[in-house]
């Protein structure tokens, strides 16, 4: 079964709701896990009580995620 490596995830098709035998369907859902971390990102901007920022911070940065 295809896999998609988006940054420092990998992911397969368990459940059915990619099409990853295509390269269509692989680039179709890594821009969607990268649109879904950029919509959640401002949810980890908001945590001051703890470490998380820092990794998250790191995560981001290892996707190299650019909004738009």
């Amino acid at each position: 079964m295809p896999t998609v490596q988006v940054g420092p995830f990998s992911f397969t098709n368990w459940a059915g709701y990619f099409e990853l035998e295509s390269p269509k369907g692989r680039s179709a859902a890594e821009q969607w896990v990268r649109q879904t971390l950029i919509a959640v990102r401002p949810c980890w901007d908001t945590s001051d009580d703890d470490d998380a920022r820092h990794l998250v911070d790191r995560l981001y940065a290892d996707l190299a995620l650019k909004p738009g």
